[in-house]
């Protein structure tokens, strides 16, 4: 079965096939593999990004969100994607929380990238 794959921007992806127990080769997208076959995928993503969601034969799979590496076993043509998003600003900072009415809408960023309500900044950052 022919194994097809894809990154989208912002990072990359590879692949590899098991061929024994604990043992790997390459895999190029648009491979085939025999029915059965495990094979994992890696997703790379650039300075800034994180892995968002994978996308298997055109539907998105909730359980794979924002895992940089997955494996199944292939049992019919396949085509992986996988997407990027922009990490948060912080993991460790103070929550910061904004909002608006129904008449408008209020965006904020910090050093150009666009922050949730609730997301965490480091102090100093200017918003």
């Amino acid at each position: 079965f022919a194994v097809t794959y894809s990154a989208g921007e912002n990072g990359n992806l590879t692949a590899q096939k098991y061929i024994g127990e604990d043992e790997t080769a390459p895999l190029s997208s648009g491979e085939s593999v025999v029915n059965d076959t495990r094979v994992q995928f890696t997703a790379t993503s650039n300075a800034g990004y994180l892995v968002d969601q994978w996308t298997i034969n055109g539907e998105v799979d909730e359980d794979y969100a924002g895992e940089s590496s997955i494996s199944f076993y292939v049992n019919s043509a396949t085509e992986v994607k996988v997407s990027f998003k922009q990490k948060p600003v912080s993991t460790t900072g103070k929550p910061v929380t904004f909002a608006s009415d129904a008449n408008g809408k209020l965006e904020a960023s910090v050093e150009g990238i666009a922050i949730a309500s609730g997301d965490k900044l480091d102090a100093g950052k200017k918003i």
